[in-house]
């Protein structure tokens, strides 16, 4: 397995397991996921455009994995010494000053990221949901198709209103 298969791998292995009951114990473990393996932005992204799928096919669980993306964006402070790719590295002397800009512009960064990722999401379900059915398949299969490329678009919706609630 190459280094995204795994990152990949290992994520959905937490998402998969998600429940109320055990959300503080997989949110550590997702956490501990991340300092080890999202070492750049774009692995971090991959980490957020997997909970955003998870979550559209789940609809069910998508305050879960709402309130999953809530921890992770309050987290990331905690990373900066780790990974270059977070927030402002001020380097100087009035360093307890400048963590709250920094706290807000990390905020800010992961805000932005997470609705890129939405964007993205809505914009490949909609298309999807619009594009033509092949006309090579009986009408049971074609009704099975578009009923799965509707209920992942509700679920994308779900979960961008869930990730709304939650300021995000």
């Amino acid at each position: 397995l190459d280094e995204n298969e795994r990152l990949t791998k290992r994520i959905m292995g937490v998402l998969n397991r998600i429940t109320p009951e055990k959300f503080d114990k997989l949110a550590t473990k997702m956490m501990n996921i991340i300092e080890e393996l999202a070492d750049n932005e774009e692995k971090f992204t991959r980490i957020l455009d997997s909970i955003l799928n998870k979550a559209s096919t789940e609809p069910v669980f998508a305050e879960q994995y709402a309130e999953l993306c809530l921890y992770l964006s309050q987290q990331l402070p905690h990373l900066t010494k780790k990974f270059d790719w977070i927030g402002c590295n001020n380097n100087n002397e009035e360093e307890d000053n400048n963590n709250n800009e920094d706290n807000k512009q990390i905020s800010k960064m992961f805000r932005k990221m997470m609705i890129m990722s939405c964007e993205r999401r809505f914009s490949s379900q909609r298309q999807q949901v619009l594009e033509k059915l092949p006309s090579d398949i009986d009408e049971e299969d074609r009704d099975d198709l578009m009923s799965r490329r509707r209920s992942k678009f509700f679920g994308t919706m779900v979960i961008v209103g869930e990730l709304f609630n939650k300021k995000l």
